[in-house]
């Protein structure tokens, strides 16, 4: 009775071979895991203490736990300060200057003498110390102090002339002098 089923396990085997070349790979075989030695065990006698239990390291779980996100507290949106006023200082107004009169003339402190010649050639006018020369047909403008001043006409190949002027400040004095004809 054993050599038909064994024929028939054959069979079903021969079969089943060429089969399973044409289909997919078989699954690898489980790795198996170790077993740490147990110890034997050691009958209890008198003296001896009962043994030790030795740990067992947990075995490590094949499926990967996912991290934990953490919340990223928000960033604060920065708020901008308000713009705080300015004081713009005023523009100034021009202030037009206020219109002065014109000082007065200063009290005049001095006399003006003009002296005239009409004569063609020059001659000399001498007054207050001071001599001038007086050109012809020409004129000599001289500044004088007020009161009374000496002078003398002078001209060569002529005599002298002499005579005394009164000068008041601020007062212009004309002196023509004119030659004889000869």
């Amino acid at each position: 009775m054993r050599t038909p089923i064994l024929c028939a396990l054959v069979i079903a085997i021969a079969l089943t071979l060429p089969l399973a070349a044409c289909g997919p790979p078989p699954p690898p075989p489980p790795t198996p895991t170790p077993i740490p030695p147990t110890e034997p065990a050691v009958p209890p006698t008198e003296t001896s203490e009962p043994p030790t239990p030795t740990p067992v390291p947990p075995t490590p779980t094949s499926t990967p736990v996912p991290p934990t996100p953490t919340p990223v507290p928000p960033t604060p949106t920065p708020t901008p300060a308000p713009p705080t006023p300015t004081p713009v200082p005023p523009t100034p107004t021009p202030v037009p200057p206020t219109p002065t009169a014109p000082p007065p003339p200063p009290r005049p402190s001095t006399a003006l003498l003009v002296v005239i010649n009409y004569c063609g050639t020059p001659f000399y006018f001498t007054i207050a110390d001071m001599m001038y020369e007086v050109p012809g047909n020409g004129s000599v403008d001289i500044q004088l102090q007020p009161g009374e001043h000496s002078y003398t006409v002078s001209k060569p190949g002529f005599s002298d002339i002499h005579g005394t002027i009164y000068v008041e400040a601020g007062v212009m004095y004309s002196y023509p002098i004119t030659c004889p004809v000869t």
